[in-house]
């Protein structure tokens, strides 16, 4: 997590759009080089971000949030913005993520909230968004054996070991491929979601947005890096996101076929979310998502366990790991 006394630059610029004095307190953020302040005033707290090292990240997050709240999604209403020096002023949703607030007894309802949520999310118009290529899925894939295997681990994996990967990887994308094509958040999980009282849940980090598999939001709430849950009540909130899309759409699918699509999807997920656990702490000296890494490698290989064609793998991660 990273807090930030913040620039002169950007102290003028907040000076400029915000009409009398206020205070300014750090909020945590995410392991990137973007900052986060509460800015308070009379009209109540808003937040600032200083994004002046991932300028392209405000371009992409203000292009798409007005037209998401228009669709019903709640995003952040964004006030001010200079997306030439990297700033923006948006909605404070609070302090309630869902990872805070979550627990047995409302996850039923958080989880209903969120699926709605996402229904919603997913039937944007797909037109304006890049598409989850082949390219990308292998690419995010193959993070787990370059950054987490090899450079984490520092395992020297063999030709056998590695066309053993490869081999995996053909199957995941092969199944991402052929799976109904929606807008896809790509980080929808308890630490991108805030709890609040109305019109829950409030929606950030969407800026990375494209269009791809039905499954792959699904699986990253339903699956979370961050919190786990039993699969029992996986499928069940499965079920019920499944049964009210074939409501909304067309989907020629069985309630099977799409868990095995849920599944997979996941185990490609999972295997770029280690190895980008791994690139932040070997690159970027983050250390925060290092602990996350052994329930995310459970998941991987709770899913290799579950399906013959990946036992091979769940053996060879056996070995490795």
């Amino acid at each position: 997590m990273t807090e930030k006394t913040p620039k002169i630059a950007f102290l003028k610029w907040l000076k400029k759009i915000v009409p009398e004095p206020f205070s300014l307190t750090s909020l945590s953020g995410d392991a990137s080089r973007r900052f986060y302040f509460r800015v308070s005033y009379s009209k109540g707290p808003v937040v600032a971000v200083d994004a002046s090292e991932e300028k392209n990240m405000n371009h992409q997050f203000s292009t798409l949030a007005k037209p998401l709240r228009t669709h019903g999604v709640n995003v952040p209403d964004i006030f001010a913005a200079d997306l030439k020096e990297g700033y923006l002023l948006m909605t404070d949703f609070g302090d309630h993520l869902y990872q805070s607030v979550l627990t047995p007894q409302n996850a039923q309802t958080l989880y209903q909230d969120a699926l709605i949520a996402l229904l919603k999310f997913q039937t944007y118009s797909q037109s304006v968004l890049p598409p989850y290529s082949e390219r990308l899925l292998i690419e995010e894939a193959l993070l787990f054996q370059d950054w987490y295997l090899s450079r984490h681990l520092k395992r020297a994996l063999s030709p056998i070991s590695k066309r053993l990967f490869k081999k995996v990887i053909i199957h995941l994308v092969r199944s991402a491929l052929e799976q109904p094509i929606v807008a896809v958040h790509r980080d929808y999980h308890s630490r991108n979601l805030f709890w609040l009282p109305e019109n829950n849940p409030g929606m950030v980090d969407f800026q990375d947005a494209v269009q791809g598999p039905i499954t792959y939001d699904a699986v990253s709430l339903l699956r979370d890096c961050y919190v786990d849950w039993p699969e029992t009540l996986v499928y069940e909130w499965l079920q019920t996101f499944f049964d009210a899309f074939k409501k909304q759409h067309s989907l020629i699918s069985s309630f099977p076929q799409f868990i095995r699509w849920f599944d997979w999807m996941g185990l490609q997920r999972h295997l770029k979310a280690v190895g980008i656990f791994a690139r932040l702490f070997e690159r970027e000296g983050f250390a925060s998502h290092l602990p996350s890494i052994p329930r995310t490698l459970g998941y991987i290989k709770h899913i290799a366990g579950k399906y013959p064609v990946f036992l091979p793998f769940k053996r060879f991660l056996e070995d490795v790991l």
